[in-house]
């Protein structure tokens, strides 16, 4: 379904298509409430995923291409997509995403890729992520000048050596994306820093116990961090975090973690 004006959920929707968006927000300025209902797809990680990793035309639950100040709010559930809840395909600009719980897909809840200036605020995402692609709760690639603010993440992704699953990731060339106040807890990382990464502002969130203890007893070689920072020393700016456990380089620069807010 293809949406160019404002609407609403009016019951459960459930998606039985074959690699292709359950919604399309095709035009500028369209808002969708999801009014408290679910929407689900066919995935259930880690075996409801597809073997081989994820081809690029996975189904997802909603997606923004190219649109200028797109609003998708809740209450409302996007579960069990075998692509991303959300995605924010490049050019999307000023959409806004509040208020929605994210449950079991196999990429990322929230994924916004080559997009600027959205706003992504009072969230939940739980339980996505698959062993066999570094995805997770909120996901910014190469996109610029976000916003992700009081969001909740926890229990995202798989203890698997070669794959970096995570609460909040900026990867790619992500750049001037404000992080704050939002609650990481529970994921196999809770925020991830790709080297390219510069410019972000990670501040005043409560970054704690990740990986959960389950893990480390479980996979004892396994390393999570609550902060896992691939960037150069200075390339971006940690700030009145709460967090216990990093990995980076600090250079001159004080240890993001322990801090207390």
């Amino acid at each position: 379904m293809i949406l160019t004006e404002d609407s609403q959920l009016v019951g459960d929707v459930t998606c039985t298509m074959q690699g292709a968006d359950c919604i399309k927000i095709g035009g500028p300025n369209v808002r969708l409430a999801l009014n408290g209902f679910t929407m689900s797809g066919q995935g259930d990680p880690p075996n409801g995923c597809l073997a081989g990793g994820p081809p690029a035309n996975l189904e997802r639950g909603i997606e923004v291409t190219g649109q200028n100040k797109v609003e998708i709010t809740g209450p409302g559930v996007i579960q069990h997509f075998r692509g991303w809840g959300i995605f924010l395909a490049p050019g999307t600009t000023q959409a806004r995403v509040s208020h929605v719980t994210f449950n079991s897909n196999c990429l990322s809840g929230i994924q916004i890729s080559g997009g600027s200036d959205n706003d992504v605020e009072d969230n939940i995402s739980v339980r996505n992520g698959n062993p066999e692609a570094g995805c997770g709760g909120i996901c910014f690639t190469s996109s610029n000048n976000n916003r992700v603010r009081r969001n909740i993440t926890g229990g995202n992704g798989y203890a698997v050596m070669n794959v970096v699953n995570f609460g909040i990731a900026l990867e790619g060339t992500a750049s001037g994306n404000l992080v704050e106040r939002n609650i990481i807890v529970g994921n196999v990382n809770g925020i991830y820093v790709q080297a390219a990464a510069a410019n972000n502002v990670i501040r005043r969130n409560n970054i704690m116990g990740n990986p959960p203890i389950q893990i480390p007893v479980s996979i004892g070689d396994y390393l999570g961090f609550d902060i896992r920072n691939f960037a150069p020393a200075g390339a971006n700016t940690f700030t009145n975090n709460l967090c216990s456990t990093y990995s980076g380089d600090t250079g001159s620069d004080p240890a993001p973690c322990p801090s207390v807010w």
